[in-house]
């Protein structure tokens, strides 16, 4: 979330104010992963080493039987989440230009550093709170965040927006953190790599498919305005979704242990 803050804010600088954005940013990233490879090759290695490196790359995505109803159970929190970014990525700079009235490519990144800089506080802040707890108020944030950012949209009330967005960014941090935190709790520690694939595989498909969507439903469909009511629309219906399966699941583990504890 932090780097997706960062890379909001700072991708807009460097297209308004540095030469050739377009293959400088390239450039400054490959400069970091070099110096990130160099890291790496430093830090000691804990795990035992053995044969079959290549085949240790294969992607393995794995969900015992058992974990599958709570997956299942996180998955509207997941796409709520992780759509309303994509929506952010795609639609968010064409609507605050369209709501501040300038096309100063700095704006456009604003929304998203918005949205996230609020989740990286909002995770850090509710880290001491049971996982079932941080997920409801992370779907009520998301919906209350995204119908007031609508309700700014239609107003053309720029502070409104960007309350609604900072609103909706920590329903998102609350959101991804409390369902991640649902089902790793339920999983052996042999399990987590496997269950982690899937619901990152989850998050990023939520954050990616429906940002093309609404990019073809604003050059081919209703425009910039309507297809961001609709996307938002369709975020709060799975918020909602989300929860009231939350009220209703059982308790996890570590729910019951922190209960235990207190």
């Amino acid at each position: 979330m932090l780097g997706t803050a960062l890379g909001g804010i700072v991708s807009g600088v460097f297209v308004q104010l540095l030469p050739a954005p377009t293959k400088l940013v390239y450039a400054v990233f490959c400069a970091i992963f070099v110096a990130q490879a160099f890291g790496v090759l430093g830090i000691p290695e804990t795990a035992t080493r053995s044969s079959g490196a290549l085949a240790s790359m294969r992607p393995r995505l794995r969900v015992r039987t058992e974990l599958r109803a709570s997956v299942a159970a996180v998955t509207p929190a997941l796409v709520g989440a992780w759509a309303l970014t994509g929506f952010y990525g795609s639609l968010g700079p064409a609507l605050v230009r369209k709501l501040v009235g300038s096309n100063a490519p700095a704006l456009g990144g604003l929304a998203l550093f918005a949205l996230a800089a609020a989740g990286v506080v909002t995770v850090l802040v509710s880290r001491r709170y049971s996982a079932r707890g941080v997920t409801a108020f992370g779907m009520a944030a998301l919906a209350t965040g995204v119908v007031l950012t609508l309700l700014a949209i239609r107003r053309a009330d720029i502070a409104a927006f960007f309350m609604g967005t900072a609103i909706a960014g920590s329903g998102f941090g609350a959101g991804f953190h409390g369902a991640i935190r649902s089902v790793v709790s339920r999983a052996a520690p042999r399990e987590r790599a496997g269950v982690l694939s899937v619901l990152y595989v989850i998050a990023y498909l939520a954050m990616g498919l429906p940002a093309i969507v609404g990019g073809l439903r604003v050059v081919y469909g209703g425009g910039i305005l309507a297809t961001a009511r609709e996307y938002g629309i369709a975020v709060v219906v799975l918020a909602l979704v989300a929860l009231i399966g939350t009220a209703r699941r059982a308790p996890s583990p570590e729910t019951l242990c922190t209960r235990i504890e207190n």
